[in-house]
């Protein structure tokens, strides 16, 4: 499911989830992993928007894709 996100999508989306594990793991507070999860997601979304750009690749590049460059 993952490969066909795009790259930001797909890093978001693994940011959002270890980050929401990590958060409500180490609290046990569930408002903790929300926060964890959105602030994880959100950085991992820029990151692969910004690797996108650094390599000149289309937008819509899908994390299956990258395996071609």
């Amino acid at each position: 499911m993952i490969q066909r996100l795009s790259v930001p999508r797909g890093l978001a989306t693994i940011g959002a989830l270890s980050g929401a594990l990590i958060g409500f793991a180490g609290s046990g507070l569930w408002w903790n992993g929300l926060l964890l999860a959105i602030v994880t997601g959100l950085i991992s979304y820029f990151a692969g928007r910004s690797v996108l750009k650094r390599f000149n690749l289309p937008s819509g590049t899908t994390t299956a894709e990258l395996k071609d460059f």
